[in-house]
This record gives structure tokens, sequence and C-alpha cells, in this order.
């Protein structure tokens, strides 16, 4: 703790001071050739596995995609086929037999 110019070491320096003692050592402790390789397989297998889930997820994206367009574009041709069949739909493909009749209609009057 620092007081003007000078440094307190109080109580909870001493702990601090410790526990980097300790980490310090810990530190040093080597590790055996056997508990190394270990680790090391350890890494690597996990490594490969989150490799083969990170594909995993990528193909199930592409899943879900292709299925919300495939689910979109559905919609869409049910929608535009129920506008057709409900009538009225197809006046911009071919005249209706309403309009027809009105057309021949019109066409007789003025032939009279």
């Amino acid at each position: 703790m620092e007081t003007g110019e000078t440094l307190e070491h109080d109580e909870g320096w001493e702990n601090v001071k410790r526990l980097i003692d300790l980490a310090k050592a810990a530190h040093m402790t080597p590790l055996s050739p056997a508990r190394r390789q270990r680790i090391h397989d350890g890494l690597l297998r996990r490594l490969e596995q989150d490799r083969i889930e990170r594909a995993e997820r990528r193909r199930m994206r592409g899943r879900v995609v292709g299925a919300f367009v495939a689910g979109a574009s559905t919609t869409l041709v049910a929608a535009l086929l129920l506008k057709l069949v409900s009538g009225g739909g197809l006046s911009w493909l071919a005249p209706s037999s309403v309009e027809l009749a009105k057309r021949q209609s019109v066409q007789h009057s003025v032939a009279e």
C-alpha cells in the first residue's frame, strides 16, 4: 500500500507475496514425460473433436438454410395457387369468361 513516499508492507501485502512465491514454486515443478505426453494427446484429441464439431455445425447451418428456403418457396407457390384458384387470378394470363362474354356482347351490339 502506498502512503506518501514509502511502501507499507501490511498483512495483505504479505499474503500477496506468499501467493507469488507459491505460484513460482508451482511453476518450477517439472512434468514427467508420460504426463506431458498425456496432456499433448488430450489437446490434440480436443482440437480434432472441435474441428469435427465445427464442420458438423456448418453442415447443419446449410441444411437449416435450405429447409427455410424450401419452406418459403412452398408457401409462395401455395399462395399463388390459392389466388389463382380463388378466382380472378388468371386475368393477367388470359381473359376470364366474364370478360370474354362482355367483349362478345359489346361486339354483337356494335355489329347490330
